[in-house]
């Protein structure tokens, strides 16, 4: 069976031996004890993460112990490797991201981006500014600096990118 390394507090370096047999390109990892920030409260929680790479995603399962979250990891991919045909939906995003109305797989680009490019008008997004102004790869770097949120102008530091999405402000 497959090895999962553990990344949770208290398991780091610790292996965990998979239960159900995840495909040989599949990567997968957990913990007993991850820290889940979210705007709702931030909690505790056993976790196993898999990204296959057909089809290419993300699963994460959660559960009161790594082996409940694997559980609840595999049902989620055997939901999307059994699905009769996969069709896209929206549900809210604007970022060509899509997901299938059957088995929730999320498609990274399954609808070209809502939004243009401020500069050659092509679907994009890449970049954004305070005015909500779009800027595709080649044109990341012609955001006006007055237009541009503080943590553009310093730089991509994880913790000031964690600050900005966790934010009251606009």
């Amino acid at each position: 069976m497959k090895q999962a390394k553990m990344g949770g507090f208290g398991d780091k370096g610790q292996m965990y031996t998979c239960h159900f047999e995840w495909p040989d390109d599949c990567s997968v990892q957990g913990g007993n004890s991850g820290v889940v920030f979210s705007k709702n409260g931030n909690y505790r929680t056993a976790f196993f993460e898999a990204f296959p790479k057909e089809p290419a995603t993300f699963i994460r399962g959660e559960g009161q112990t790594i082996e409940e979250a694997e559980k609840n990891a595999w049902k989620k991919y055997r939901k999307i490797v059994d699905c009769p045909g996969h069709e896209y939906e929206k549900r809210g995003y604007t970022s060509g991201v899509g997901f299938c109305k059957h088995c929730d797989y999320q498609k990274k680009e399954a609808f070209l981006p809502d939004q243009y490019c401020k500069i050659c008008g092509c679907p994009t997004n890449w970049k954004m500014s305070k005015k909500k102004e779009f800027y595709c790869q080649v044109h990341k770097d012609k955001i006006p600096e007055e237009d541009m949120f503080e943590w553009q102008k310093e730089s991509a530091d994880p913790l000031d990118i964690f600050d900005m999405l966790f934010s009251e402000e606009e």
